[in-house]
Order: structure tokens, then sequence, then C-alpha cells
């Protein structure tokens, strides 16, 4: 029995306190003013409002009442509010040639501060009950009407593809310097020459970057016998995050290389008498690879680009007994 009114009264405050949040929700009162109109029909204005109602209630779960006048700023929204109203909100249609601008403002009138403020350009007014569902759920979700997009919301505007100079893709040339960290004839300090060519198709945000290059040792030195040369394989993937001039790149890759190395080694032989010989060492083969990137992309919005930027890679392949090759290469790429 006990168990039975312990059960009996948790439903009661469960019933209680979801009667005192729906109350509360449904309390709140947000009031509609006229839409100014610039260079549209009154009624175009009429039927947006129309829509914007409908849509600030289903989608905020609030009360919206009408006030039939126009007000800009929220000391005019505030002293033409009825009593008891929490939120006011005001709108503006504008056309600027063939562009339709939207302007829909809601001001907090307990503190009379803006609570919100969105705008979306549409390409003709038939896509205004579109801006009235964005607009009401840029509201009630606390974002902007860019990232509050869904099926049957885009509109056109935002469906036409970017536009720049020239072609968003073309060849693209690379060359840098290639300093060792582990194999490579395990010697750090024998810099190397790095040449790539590949393909740079390129979006609003990302670059995709398939690949083939060739590295070798740069010093010429005919006693030095310390060589090595590979080839490498593979596709990147980058983001771009600035759309003008110039903008970071970071992202990375994967792909197969091959590495070839001639590695001079010095042997003792005997245990008396010691003697000593040069013997190269001579090693191959195909290995896995993958590699990150980070720089600056240039001239972003001309079809002619350029980057500079700094690649740290690894092959997981080992050469004459020694570890991984990993590598920094430090390079100019140039797309055209």
């Amino acid at each position: 029995m006990r168990f039975f009114n312990a059960r009996m009264l948790l439903a009661a405050l469960i019933l209680v306190t979801t009667s005192l949040v729906a109350s509360n929700a449904a309390a709140e009162n947000w009031v509609l003013f006229q839409i100014e109109n610039r260079q549209f029909s009154e009624g175009d204005a009429a039927t947006f409002r129309d829509l914007l109602q409908s849509e600030l209630t289903k989608r905020n779960g609030v009360t919206v009442s009408r006030v039939d006048m126009i007000c800009g700023d929220v000391k005019c929204v505030t002293q033409n509010s009825p009593q008891g109203a929490d939120v006011g909100v005001t709108g503006t249609l504008s056309a600027l040639g063939s562009a339709v601008f939207v302007t829909v403002t809601a001001y907090d009138l307990s503190t009379q501060t803006t609570k919100s403020s969105q705008q979306m350009k549409v390409d003709r007014v038939e896509e205004l009950d579109k801006v009235a569902a964005r607009v009401a759920e840029a509201f009630a979700s606390y974002e902007n009407t860019d990232d509050t997009a869904q099926l049957g919301t885009v509109t056109t505007e935002e469906a036409k593809p970017d536009t720049r100079r020239d072609a968003d893709g073309g060849f693209i040339l690379g060359m840098g310097a290639l300093i060792p960290i582990d194999g490579y004839t395990g010697d750090s300090e024998n810099v190397g020459i790095g040449i790539d060519l590949g393909y740079w198709y390129e979006s609003r945000k990302f670059a995709i970057h398939p690949r083939v290059g060739f590295r070798f040792n740069a010093d010429t030195d005919e006693e030095f016998q310390n060589s090595y040369f590979e080839v490498p394989i593979d596709v990147g993937v980058f983001w771009i995050p600035g759309l003008g001039d110039f903008s970071p790149l970071l992202g990375g890759g994967a792909g197969v290389r091959y590495i070839n190395e001639d590695r001079e080694v010095i042997r003792q032989v005997g245990t008396v008498i010691q003697t000593s010989n040069q013997t190269v060492l001579e090693d191959d083969g195909w290995g896995f690879s993958m590699y990150g990137r980070a720089g600056v992309l240039m001239l972003r919005t001309y079809s002619m680009r350029i980057s500079i930027t700094g690649e740290y890679s690894i092959t997981f392949l080992k050469l004459n007994d020694d570890g991984f090759q990993q590598a920094v290469l430090a390079g100019v790429n140039v797309v055209f």
C-alpha cells in the first residue's frame, strides 16, 4: 500500500511539473508588427506576415498576436506592444535588382534588447515561404538561417554554384626541399629535392589532389656514396576554410612509394689483425605511405593558384635494417 501511494505521489508530481512547464511555454506571447514594404506589393508583405506568424506559432510554440503598424527599433516596439507581451518581431522586404532581401528581428521586451536578427536573400517572392520557415527555426534554435536549411527550404540562391574568375581545377606542379628524419641512408643532413606533378580539384571548402612525384638526394659529390630516390603515388584531401585570395590549407593523404637507397658502410675484418673496407649496400622496395600537409593557399579566386606548404611523410618500409622512412618536404606548388 505504501509503495502504491508513493507511485501515485510521484505521478502527481510529474503531472504538476509537466503542466507548469507547458503553461509557462504557452504563456509566452509574441507580437508581430506589420512588415515594412520597399518596392513590393502590399499583398506580398501581408502574405509573408501570415506565413511568418504561422511558422512562429508552429516552430516556437508561442502565442502570436499582431500590431498593425511599422516599427524599426526596440523603443518603438516596446512602446506599442500590448501589456504582457514578451517578444516583439519586426520585418522588412526590400529589393536590389531582381533579388529579394528579407530582414526579421525579434526584440526581448523585458530587457529591451535584440533577441535575434536574421537576414536572407532569395531570387523571387515565391520563396518567401521558405524564408519564413528558416527564420522561425533560427529563432527557435538560436542559430542563423545559414544553419537551418532542410530539404524543402533550400532556396534557389543557395543552390547556385559558386563562381570564380576561371576554372576550379587544373594541373599542379610542386617543387621543394626534402629533409630526412629517419631512413633515407640514415643521414639527416642528406637533403634532397622533391618534384611533384598532379591534378588539383578545388570545391568551396575542400580540395582533392592525386599526384606522382620524384625525390632524390641533392649532393653531387662523386665521393659521396649515400644516395636515394623515391617515387610517391598518392591522393590527398585538404580543408580550405577561407574564401578570399589567402586561406589556410590543412589536410593529408595516403598511397604507396617506391624507395631506393645506396648506403656506404665500413666493415672491420679480422680478430688479431683487423682490416677495413668500404661497401655500398643497396636496398629498395615499395611501402604504404601517409602524409600530413599544412600551408597557405594564395590567389584563390584566380585560375592560377600558389601554395606554400610544409609536409611530413612516413613510409612503412625498412631499408638496410633501418627504421621507417620519414621526412619533411617544404615546397611551393603552382596550379595552372
